[in-house]
Parts: structure tokens; sequence; C-alpha cells
């Protein structure tokens, strides 16, 4: 296991990966409105941040692999749940080394801080759901939750 500093230093990092992923640095940054010699900040959605932390050791031939078997997992999660996918806005997805050396999925929902407790939920019943998902950090509204496999699982 990683300290709690190394994964809140890991969730920053992956949040600065994730605005490169998030279209037009939707939620990275405020927009301006056009108002002539003003600027006025406007209310953008803020992009939240999840990091699945996988019990797979990181190679970068076989990290795709897992990518796309994780994600295929949290989407029938996702269908099963019956959850409204669009509320999320864009969800874009890569795969990093953790910190411990084993593979992290990450997945930037552009308007997850709109939705952090359905995203939370969601997320919960993944780690608990996913073979290879031993935990998660979520990056959203601000603050940052852990979540870990429950022991039973």
């Amino acid at each position: 296991m990683f300290s709690t500093k190394v994964a809140v230093i890991v969730v920053v990092s992956a949040f600065a990966m994730a605005c490169l992923f998030v279209p037009d640095a939707q939620g990275c940054a405020a927009t301006t409105n056009g108002t002539a010699g003003r600027r006025r900040r406007e209310a953008v959605s803020e992009a939240a941040v999840v990091v699945l932390e996988t019990a797979q050791r990181y190679d970068a031939a076989s990290s795709d692999k897992i990518l796309q078997a994780v994600t295929k997992q949290v989407k029938a999660i996702i269908d099963e749940a019956d959850v409204d996918e669009e509320a999320f806005g864009a969800v874009s997805k890569s795969v990093a080394a953790g910190a411990n050396g084993n593979v992290q999925v990450l997945f930037a929902v552009s308007h997850g801080s709109e939705n952090c407790d359905e995203l939370e939920r969601v997320v919960t019943v993944a780690v608990n759901e996913v073979q290879d998902v031993v935990g998660a950090n979520v990056l959203c509204g601000g603050s940052t939750n852990s979540i870990k496999k429950q022991a039973n699982q």
C-alpha cells in the first residue's frame, strides 16, 4: 500500500493529466464572456477524475488490454445500474503506472463534479465488482475520496 500523501499526489497529477483529455479544457479553467472591456467568470462544470487502482503490475505491452477489460466491466456496471451517462458529460480514459507499480486506469469525467454522489456510488460498485480493481480515488467537487474494496469481496 502507499501513503495518503502519495495517493493525493497521484490523484492531483491524474487531474492535471485529465485536463489534457477533456475537450476544450472544460472544467480545468474558467471561461469568460464577450462583454466589452470586462471579463466575467461564468460558471463552468468542473471535471472529476477517477483513478481505479488495479492489482496488475504495470507493463506497457499489456496496459491497453487491461484498460479495455476494466472499461468494459465498468460500462456493464453503469448499464446495469441504469445510470444516466449523459449527465456526466464526456469521459476520457487512460492508463498509467501507479506509485506502487500497479496499473491505474484514469477516467476524466467532464461534468463529474455536478454529480459527485452518483459518481462515487458507481465507483464504489465498480471497486467491489470489477475483478482486478482493489481501490479508487475520486477527485470530485474539490475533494478526494478513497474507496477500497470491501474485505468480503
